[in-house]
């Protein structure tokens, strides 16, 4: 877990006109928590087991990676030893598993989400998260990429707090949807993009929105002790230059020094890319759409 180890149409009505969701059979749509405008919190069900929080987390290409703990107190059984990628990096864990389905509550309570036999690992991440966030949040895991994300279009709106999946991004359209092609990491689910953030130097950042904050490579041996960063190790957001696009946000956000050759650009970033606070990202495509860009004026 990078950091301390911590997000589907719209229809616009009309200039001033609120943001919709539009009668689709073909889209799923769940609500998230977004706690402190840097987590998106999820309710899924494993199993047979009760709905608990889970980070929806863009930075895991993992299908879904469960607490340790949880996994003891549900009862799910290790099949063999397994590895992942996580934000580009390959994280050793303890061990798959297999479970029957994961279900996401929905906010249409006639209809239901459920991924069968979903493959799985368990791990030990959650120590990283501080002891404070653990017990008011009462984290069991992370929905990463893997099965929910793959080849489909997934739609984060931070101002009403929703999540759409869909399987075409003409069903995510928006008069003047600003288009930026991404990557793939090293061949995982993860999507990247070329980019700089303030006067740093144009990297990678990873899209990851299971991230503490965004922030900005520097490699350095070992893990950042947060405890020994001195205040000009830090810097507020001002720009992400993308291309020949440069966002910007009235926002006092905080970006933080990253220990790999690639940054992050967090929940907290995206929310502000886009003026009703909503981004279209297509794991299909390899895009990313911004719907009313914030961008700065030349």
């Amino acid at each position: 877990m990078a950091l301390t180890g911590i997000t589907l149409l719209c229809l616009l009505a009309g200039a001033q006109s609120k943001v919709v969701a539009p009668p689709r059979e073909d889209i799923v749509e769940f609500p998230f928590y977004f706690y402190e405008g840097r987590f998106i919190i999820i309710k899924a069900s494993l199993g047979n087991a009760p709905a608990e929080n889970f980070i929806f987390d863009t930075g895991c290409d993992a299908t879904i990676a469960i607490d340790y703990k949880y996994a003891e107190e549900i009862k799910l059984k290790p099949e063999k030893n397994s590895s992942f990628e996580m934000r580009g990096v390959e994280s050793d864990l303890p061990s798959e598993f297999a479970i029957t389905d994961i279900s996401f509550k929905e906010t249409n309570p006639l209809r239901s989400l459920t991924l069968r036999r979903v493959k799985g690992v368990i791990s030990d991440y959650t120590k990283n998260f501080g002891r404070e966030f653990r017990e008011k949040v009462k984290i069991k895991g992370l929905i990463g990429v893997g099965a929910l994300f793959a080849k489909k279009v997934v739609l984060i709106n931070y101002n009403t707090q929703t999540i759409r999946i869909g399987d075409d991004i003409d069903k995510f359209h928006y008069p003047g949807m600003l288009e930026i092609k991404m990557n793939s990491r090293r061949g995982s689910g993860l999507l990247s993009v070329k980019a700089a953030v303030n006067i740093e130097p144009e990297s990678t950042y990873v899209i990851d929105t299971g991230a503490y904050c965004s922030g900005f490579p520097r490699p350095t041996k070992g893990d950042v002790d947060f405890g020994k960063l001195k205040p000009d190790d830090f810097q507020h957001f001002k720009t992400l230059t993308i291309g020949e696009n440069t966002f910007t946000s009235s926002k006092a956000l905080l970006l933080v020094p990253i220990r790999f050759e690639f940054g992050l650009i967090g929940a907290d970033v995206l929310s502000e890319m886009s003026e009703k606070k909503i981004i279209i990202l297509d794991y299909k495509a390899k895009n990313l759409y911004v719907p009313y860009p914030v961008l700065v004026k030349n």
